[in-house]
Parts: C-alpha cells; sequence; structure tokens
C-alpha cells in the first residue's frame, strides 16, 4: 500500500469478515450484495476506480465489476475465480470448509499457519526478506477464524 501512495495512487482496502485488525463475525452470513455494498460506500466520492483482488478478493472484485460496470475503470485479478458453478460442487466446498473451520478451532490459528505456509503454492515466499515474511505471518495471525 505504501508502494502504491508513492505512486500517487490512493489505495482503498476493504477487510473482509474474520480478517484484519476489526475482525468480527457479521452477525449474519455475509453475501456478494454486502461486499459490493462495502466497495460502493468506500468509494462513494469516486466517479471511477480500479478494482484489485486476490483469492477471495479477486472474486468480490469480479462481482463488484460486473454490478458497476460504469464506475470500474480496471479489473486486476489474481489467483481468484468467478466461484463454483454447480450446487453439488458448492456443497462439497461447504462440506470441505467446515472440516477445515473445526479443524482450526480445535488446533488454533497459530499452527493453521505454519501448516498454511507450508504449501507449495507459498513456496517462493520463503525468498522474501524477513521482516515482510514476519509482517505477512503477522497479518494471518490477527484473522479470526470464528468469524
Amino acid at each position: 500500500m505504501d508502494a502504491m501512495r508513492e505512486q500517487g495512487i490512493l489505495p482503498i482496502a476493504l477487510d473482509l469478515p474474520g480478517h484484519g485488525p476489526r475482525a468480527e463475525a457479521p452477525s449474519r452470513g455475509f453475501t456478494l450484495d454486502d461486499a459490493i455494498a462495502a466497495v460502493d460506500e468506500k468509494t462513494t466520492n469516486l466517479d471511477h476506480y480500479d478494482l484489485i483482488g486476490y483469492s477471495m478478493g479477486g472474486r468480490i472484485a469480479l462481482h463488484v465489476a460486473l454490478a458497476r460496470p460504469d464506475r470500474v475503470r480496471k479489473l486486476v485479478l489474481e489467483s481468484a475465480s468467478p466461484g463454483l458453478s454447480s450446487n453439488k460442487d458448492r456443497m462439497e466446498r461447504i462440506e470441505e470448509d467446515g472440516q477445515l473451520a473445526t479443524s482450526i478451532e480445535r488446533e488454533g490459528i497459530a499452527d493453521f499457519v505454519k501448516r498454511w505456509e507450508k504449501l507449495p503454492i507459498f513456496a517462493s515466499q520463503k525468498g522474501l526478506p524477513p521482516e515482510v515474511r514476519d509482517r505477512v505471518r503477522s497479518q494471518r495471525m490477527e484473522n479470526k477464524p470464528a468469524a
């Protein structure tokens, strides 16, 4: 974010439920419509904006762009997809996610983060400077799995 500011870009970040320093769970489920409304709230004073989204943030950015084509000027997605198309696949994912959530609650976020960081997809992060890896780990540790 600092590098973006240095380039004269005003970054606006959204924390999803369970993530970030204010990781409260919503009183009800969190939907794509809620995410679109959150982006609308943050961009009220902007006629146009560019969206960058990673993983679930990318899915949300894609849906925002579809809902607000008159406002989204550019869209960058990384490691994102529009979501599972079949109901069967969605139900299987819900089951898998539930098992993962139970595991995180039982073992704790620290053990989950250690396992997560060992996944092959994140191997390149071992080449980051130690202070960057520590900052990323600290951000991950702020997540609230129950949210």
